[in-house]
């Protein structure tokens, strides 16, 4: 997405659409790119997501292996958790205990 500058605000300028923006503008040869051709580009920022995973570590967890199955779901959660720069959390209960494994936080790198 691009927008024009606001308040005189030149940073992350993008040289290309304002050059075809003058040049649209103007009449032929040479093109002259002035402050109204100046075009910014806006990033887009991606607000990380909490992801907190609960885990029944509990004897009947044990029947038909689901507990397998569940580490297979923490396991995929993680790595898209990764891709995309989120936190991840893990909390396990048995019975009537509960333990927190990992906090929220960012998976690589900040242990």
């Amino acid at each position: 997405m691009y927008l024009p500058p606001r308040d005189g605000d030149l940073r992350d300028i993008d040289l290309t659409a304002s050059i075809v923006y003058a040049s649209l503008r103007g009449s032929g040869l040479p093109i002259r790119v002035g402050l109204e051709d100046l075009v910014v580009r806006v990033r887009r920022s991606r607000t990380p997501r909490v992801s907190l995973i609960i885990l029944d570590a509990s004897g009947s967890m044990n029947f038909m292996r689901r507990i397998e199955v569940a580490k297979g779901l923490v396991r995929r959660i993680t790595e898209e958790s990764y891709v995309r720069r989120s936190y991840v959390g893990l909390i396990s209960f048995r019975g009537r205990g509960v333990d927190v494994v990992i906090e929220p936080r960012g998976i690589i790198g900040k242990s």
